[in-house]
């Protein structure tokens, strides 16, 4: 087995400024609408989604991050989203899961869309 001869030491400036090429945004936004819609579609639930308002009940839905990157994005994800994704909510949640998911940003309630599973949780 050959041994690895030890690399000498970066200075400071070489390491700052790898960082700094490594640390710049990817500029999503200027991608083409059609191409950030494929994207979307990639980064949808495929499963039903269990969600509560306790800490320690539910879990955060992994893609809903897109919804708060910025506003053009939450407006061009959101609908995709609520669409395609089944969300469980216990009886007691769905009032607040509409008016924080489906109702947010002003939407009209003719204008919803959602798919909402309402579950019974086991006794504890």
């Amino acid at each position: 087995m050959r041994e690895l001869a030890a690399m000498p030491p970066c200075s400071e400036s070489a390491m700052m400024s790898t960082q700094a090429k490594n640390s710049k945004a990817f500029p999503f936004l200027e991608l083409p609408a059609e191409v950030r819609n494929r994207i979307y579609e990639f980064a949808v639930e495929n499963n039903r989604v269990r969600i509560a308002k306790r800490p320690g009940k539910g879990c955060t839905p992994i893609f809903l991050n897109f919804t708060k990157v910025c506003r053009l994005i939450r407006t061009e994800y959101r609908p995709l989203y609520l669409r395609r994704t089944h969300a469980l909510v216990t009886l007691a949640d769905v009032d607040s899961y509409v008016s924080v998911f489906v109702l947010s940003g002003g939407i009209e309630s003719k204008d919803a869309i959602g798919n909402i599973v309402i579950y019974a949780p086991p006794s504890e």
